[in-house]
């Protein structure tokens, strides 16, 4: 969030209106600015002014208008603009009084947020929804908003300074006690979100549809056996396209078969037709002897034929000249001149009488529409002569244009060159003081330029002398290259460590756990060796006795089972078991024993023995492999040993009280060096930032001494350039003055002229309009006048030309009517002898018609006569057979190709039975072909719907399987979130079981541990020397400041500097804005009061401390009267006091900053 600009209206003592934009300079170029003045002068009052215009409150007053309002004012109001990203924002607070009198009750105030854009957009109206937009879009309520904007510095200076059993405390009053709740609340909304999570994973798992393990299992199965079918019934398909393939082939051929065979029998047909004409033309060879006969009777035919059409065209022609005679008026040709004139004669005559009446035609035609047109041209002219004669009297003031026409032109001329000399004496002047203004800045910016280089060339000796003394001596290189031998070093202090380390473990493995372990572990493998030995002794020895008792065992059973018969024997009598003559038991009997006990006593101590010689064997292997492992170890001892002394040599380590055992020596060794590196990056790291800001000084003052060259050319340009203008402005005035007495005498000159137009004279600037119009005028009457003679002229040209052609067009009339008679009288004559002619040719026609028809006759009965005895029938048999005989080469020919066709397409035939055969032999079915396309569209039918199943259970399975891997991800998903609700549930639990004093230490911890965290964090970036750290302590927050200038070493705050403590109290403050504003970005800063007790060199580096803020972006406003904050502060607001009591802000300002 960034303040962009405030403007308020009667704020506390603050009287009257004002705006503060921070968007502009003196704001917009640093990142401090000081808001000044004496004690009561209102500079809190602006932070007022900035709560009011957002929340509708203030952090000193908990009824704002009441006592916000200045005194005897009618009206209040704040307007705060502020920036989130690239939003822009505009907030309004405002409270009134009723009747707008001062004295009259406060009516409730008004709020009002809007969006800036390029139309403003309302976001609400009212007090509840505008503080709640704006924590919706900044981040921050109230509370956390003064907590993020308004720095608690001082506070946190007593924080750090008090005793450790009050830091929490005093933390808990500058936080808040709402923070209690906060936590509460955070625990409770944290647990309700992970409970509202839990039961969003639980509800997407519920909602997803597995099938069971067994619809899987046969979902899968039933696509196996989909995809079988589908093999299955494609290898059908492939089988029937085949078998359908041939079904077509063999139809194909039959149909080939059956045309050929049609052919063939059209062919035979017309063979035998030839082949009996050609027998019928060898029968026939004796009428060749009256072929010449028949050649004279046909051509007589062709004769009487010929004259029968014509004689048919002459009666056509005769009955159309009857026609036209019947259709004429009757008049009759004389008969002296049908009897003088011959045909021809009497059409040539017709046809010169019909040129004659042509001709006269055309050139009536031709005169009749030269007349019109002429007449209509006259009709024009003088329709357009009498619009010209009424233009012409209508404008008769305008013939005077003709040979007066005003001089405006010249007048304009003399008017610019008039204005043209006035502006250029104008521009003179202006340019004159210009050259002086800018002569003026020019020094000043050269002056200025100069105390800057004076400024920055202090500042670069400083800078120097600070940057030698930084290096000791030493250049970049140097302190890289030391850079890179500590971080060496480091590498091999840790090798050291780690050597150590892994000498203590081989050290400690030796040792054991357990004394026992430990003796057996020294006793020899000699020693155990012998022992096995003499238990093996001892367990034959105790064996053999336990076979002596199983013996006895065996003696005892058999004693018993003898005894019944005992009794039976006799002295000197044979034993009937092994025939012994003497029985010493029947007279001494054997004394009872318990032989089993004695023999399970054996047998377990013989156990006891096998286990002991098992134990010890074991022990022996056990001390074997340990005795090689401790050897493996003491070589490996004896190399880290080694290792480390080559190291501890290497690093120059070696003392008294350093050995490879004494690991934390090493260890605080290794933390010496690592801050030694810590130190030595720290010193690049401010070697490299003294180096640029050097660099951006030098860049400076190189960019203002080239500024000063600048300048000092800039004001030697301009005092060249203003030597030589009095003179160029002493010949302008002369001009000047010639031209305004050649402007009025041409002036009156102009308007005696345009007093005989009845016109006035023309504006200044108008006399190009002017002398168009008149321009336009003249020109007009002129082509008017032109046109009228001209249209005078072809009047009377037209007028001649029109009585040329009406005497004409009457001489032409005349002979129109005489030529027409003649024609007529001559086409009728000419009718008449055209009908005697034709009815001559009748008659001739018919005549030869007539002999030729008795011609013929004779012919034909002798050639009758000549054939009675050949056979043939009559003449027109005859005739035929000639004309057989006539064809008998053409019908050779056919028979021949006709033969040749019958035996090529008897051939083929019998190729295509061939193959007719071969692909019926080859076809595998009996089916037809009509069968085989209804098992194919079948099987379509069949592969389409498998096809279909394929995709659907495809679908399936890959749904499923998308629907598994969700089920996983969202069951450890659950059970994580599972775990997260516990912990929130345990942490809820924990808040019920805890009391007050225990809940509000372990809150006031964690907030403490944050808190410092975040300081750190600050710290690292405005001044990256000193940390904030936690000690140990019973007794409340116990904190050291770790120095690490000072080779990390850590001391109590009470230690701290005045600026020291500024610097640490500051990055605290900083911390808790950042943690106030809930993550949010607050750009905008206010710091008040906290600088009384600090000295010279303490503000300064408060005062670059704050600078150094700029670079993350912030803008600091700092609230103090301390005349040495003003000194050091380039921007400033300085708030004064008026004699009534009252405030108001009396200038931002833009000053130089004291060093």
């Amino acid at each position: 969030m960034k303040i962009l600009s405030l403007h308020f209206k009667n704020i506390n003592s603050v009287e009257g209106e004002n705006h503060i934009d921070f968007r502009q300079p003196p704001f917009a170029d640093t990142g401090v600015f000081a808001i000044t003045g004496p004690n009561g002068s209102g500079k809190s009052s602006i932070l007022d002014a900035l709560t009011l215009g957002l929340y509708g409150e203030t952090y000193r007053f908990d009824r704002p208008a009441q006592h916000v309002m200045t005194r005897n004012t009618t009206e209040s109001y704040a307007q705060v603009e502020f920036a989130t990203g690239e939003d822009i924002y505009q907030a309004n607070w405002s409270v009134q009084r009723e009747k707008n009198e001062p004295t009259g009750r406060l009516l409730a105030p008004k709020m009002k947020l809007m969006r800036i854009t390029g139309e403003d957009e309302i976001l609400a109206e009212t007090a509840e929804t505008v503080c709640q937009r704006i924590s919706e879009i900044t981040g921050m309520n109230f509370r956390n908003f003064t907590r993020s904007i308004m720095l608690a510095q001082g506070d946190f200076a007593a924080f750090l300074n008090a005793l450790d059993n009050e830091r929490l405390d005093i933390l808990e009053k500058i936080i808040s006690t709402d923070v209690y709740s906060d936590y509460k609340n955070a625990v409770i909304a944290k647990t309700d979100e992970a409970q509202a999570v839990l039961d969003l994973l639980n509800e997407e798992l519920s909602s997803l549809e597995l099938l069971e393990p067994e619809q899987l299992a046969a979902s899968e199965q039933d696509l196996v056996d989909f995809n079988e079918q589908l093999v299955e019934f494609k290898q059908q398909q492939t089988t029937l396209e085949q078998q359908h393939s041939q079904c077509r082939q063999i139809a194909a051929i039959e149909q080939r078969i059956a045309a050929l065979t049609d052919k063939q029998q059209n062919l035979q047909l017309q063979l035998k037709v030839e082949q009996d004409q050609c027998d019928k033309i060898a029968a026939g060879q004796g009428a060749l002897a009256y072929q010449e006969d028949c050649a004279q009777l046909e051509r007589s035919k062709q004769d009487i034929e010929e004259t029968r059409v014509t004689l048919a065209a002459y009666r056509n022609e005769c009955r159309q000249i009857q026609d036209k005679l019947a259709v004429s008026d009757g008049s009759a040709a004389p008969e002296t001149q049908a009897s003088v004139k011959s045909v021809a004669e009497q059409q040539a005559a017709i046809a010169a009488e019909k040129e004659k009446v042509a001709l006269y035609t055309l050139e009536k035609q031709s005169e009749t529409h030269l007349l019109h047109s002429s007449e209509k041209q006259r009709n024009e002219k003088q329709a357009a002569l009498t619009t010209v004669d009424a233009w012409l009297e209508a404008h008769v003031i305008d013939k005077n244009l003709l040979e007066n026409f005003p001089e405006t032109g010249k007048l304009k001329n003399l008017r610019t060159q008039i204005a043209t000399l006035t502006a250029t004496q104008k521009s003179a002047a202006k340019w004159l003081q210009d050259n002086r203004s800018a002569f003026d800045k020019n020094t000043a910016t050269l002056q200025k330029s100069t105390r800057k280089i004076a400024r920055l060339k202090l500042k670069l000796q400083i800078d120097e002398q600070k940057l030698e003394g930084l290096a000791l001596g030493r250049d970049a290189g140097q302190i890289n290259e030391l850079l890179r031998d500590q971080q060496e070093r480091i590498a091999d202090f840790q090798e050291l460590y780690q050597l150590s380390r892994a000498h203590a473990r081989l050290t400690r493995r030796r040792l054991g756990l357990f004394g026992l372990r430990r003796e057996r572990e020294e006793q020899s493998t000699a020693q155990l060796q012998t022992g096995l030995t003499r238990l093996k002794d001892d367990l034959r020895r105790e064996d053999n006795i336990r076979k002596a008792l199983e013996k006895a065992i065996v003696n005892e059973n058999l004693l018993a089972k003898m005894a019944a018969d005992r009794q039976h024997l006799i002295e000197g009598k044979p034993c009937p078991l092994c025939g012994s003559l003497t029985h010493p038991y029947v007279q001494k009997p054997p004394k009872a024993t318990d032989s089993k006990r004695a023999l399970a006593d054996q047998r377990a101590k013989v156990q006891a023995l096998a286990a002991g010689i098992e134990r010890v064997g074991l022990e022996i292997r056990s001390a074997q492999r340990q005795s090689e492992i401790n050897q493996a170890n003491q070589q490996r001892t004896a190399q880290l040993l080694s290792q480390w002394l080559t190291l501890c040599n290497r690093l120059n380590a070696v003392s008294e009280d350093l050995d490879i055992n004494n690991s934390r020596k090493m260890k605080k060794l290794l933390k010496t060096q690592q801050s030694e590196l810590k130190n030595i990056t720290l010193l690049a790291k401010k070697y490299r930032l003294k180096q640029k800001n050097i660099e951006k000084i030098k860049q400076l003052i190189a960019r203002h001494e080239a500024l000063v060259l600048s300048s000092k050319n800039t004001a030697e340009t301009l005092e060249s350039q203003r030597q030589g203008r009095p003179d160029e402005l002493e010949k302008q005035a002369q001009t000047l003055a010639q031209l305004q007495q050649d402007e009025k005498e041409l002036t009156l000159k102009v308007t005696e002229q345009l007093a005989q137009m009845n016109e006035k004279m023309p504006a200044k600037g108008k006399e190009d309009a002017f002398f168009e119009r008149m321009n336009l005028r003249r020109q007009d009457y002129q082509s008017y006048a032109l046109r009228r003679k001209n249209l005078v002229s072809e009047l009377a040209a037209l007028d001649e030309k029109i009585a040329a052609s009406q005497t004409i067009l009457a001489e032409l009339k005349q002979k129109l009517e005489i030529a027409g008679n003649l024609l007529q009288q001559e086409e009728q004559a000419g009718l008449h002898l055209a009908l005697i002619e034709k009815q001559k040719l009748i008659a001739e026609k018919e005549r030869v018609l007539g002999q030729q028809d008795h011609d013929e006759a004779l012919l034909r009965e002798t050639l009758q006569q000549k054939i009675q005895h050949s056979g043939l029938a009559d003449v027109n048999e005859l005739i035929g057979l000639l004309h057989l005989v006539e064809r008998k080469p053409e019908l050779e020919q056919q028979l021949l190709k006709l033969t040749g066709e019958l035996e090529s397409v008897t051939a083929e035939l019998q190729q295509e039975q061939a193959r007719l055969a071969n692909q019926q032999a080859q076809l595998s079915t009996d089916a037809s072909d009509a069968d085989i396309s209804f098992e194919l569209k079948v099987l379509a039918e069949k592969t389409d719907i498998a096809g279909h199943e394929i995709q659907r259970l495809e679908r399936l399975l890959g749904q499923q399987e998308l629907l598994r891997q969700k089920y996983e991800t969202l069951t450890s998903k659950q059970i994580a979130q599972q775990e997260i609700l516990q912990e929130c549930l345990g942490e809820v639990q924990q808040l019920d079981a805890e009391h007050g004093a225990v809940f509000r230490r372990r809150v006031q911890v964690k907030m403490a541990d944050k808190l410092l965290a975040k300081a750190n964090q600050t710290l690292e970036k405005i001044s990256g020397r000193y940390y904030l750290r936690q000690m140990p302590s019973d007794q409340g927050l116990a904190l050291e400041i770790e120095d690490t200038f000072q080779h990390n070493t850590r001391r109590l705050p009470k230690t701290l500097s005045g600026g020291e403590s500024f610097v640490v109290s500051l990055a605290l403050a900083l911390a808790l804005s950042e943690l106030a504003s809930n993550g949010q970005s607050v750009d905008s800063l206010f710091l008040d009061e906290g600088f009384g007790s600090l000295d010279a060199e303490t503000l300064y580096v408060v005062i670059s401390t704050l600078e150094a803020l700029h670079s993350q972006g912030k803008k600091v406003g700092v609230i103090s009267h301390v005349e040495a904050v003003q000194k050091r502060i380039k921007a400033q607001l300085q708030m004064a006091k008026k004699p009534n009591g009252m405030s108001y802000l009396k200038g931002i300002f833009d000053q130089e900053v004291v060093f």
